[in-house]
């Protein structure tokens, strides 16, 4: 398991009433989320950085915040996680090529917006 992986699966693990169905929930939510708007967004020429852009990494954060505590720190780490593990990566560019780094490109420009610097951003 990826070190960002671990991480994540031992947060879920920690919740007080974490079951698998939280998970594939989690999961089902992202896969909607890239599949319904975060794709479209992308095709649309929705650029890092801009009010549309930081909305959507703003809503992801909500949703996955809703099943465990992400800051925006852990949020990049997850990001640069859906663009280099080559599992993530084949899932988000199989939506649309490149989202993965489209994705991970959005939440570096917002975490910037929050003086958060993504080559240092750890899971914390």
């Amino acid at each position: 398991m990826k070190p960002h992986r671990a991480s994540v699966a031992a947060t879920m693990r920690s919740m007080p009433d974490a079951t698998d169905a939280d998970g594939l929930a989690v999961g089902q939510v992202s896969t909607r989320l890239g599949v319904t708007v975060r794709g479209d967004a992308m095709d649309a020429g929705v650029t890092p950085g801009s009010p549309e852009a930081n909305q959507l990494v703003e809503w992801h954060r909500e949703v996955f915040a809703s099943y465990f505590p992400l800051t925006r720190q852990m949020q990049v780490c997850l990001g640069r996680m859906f663009e280099a593990d080559p599992a993530f990566a084949a899932h988000y560019d199989g939506i649309r090529a490149g989202l993965a780094t489209w994705f991970r490109r959005i939440i570096d420009a917002s975490a910037r917006a929050h003086s958060i610097d993504p080559d240092t951003a750890t899971w914390q």
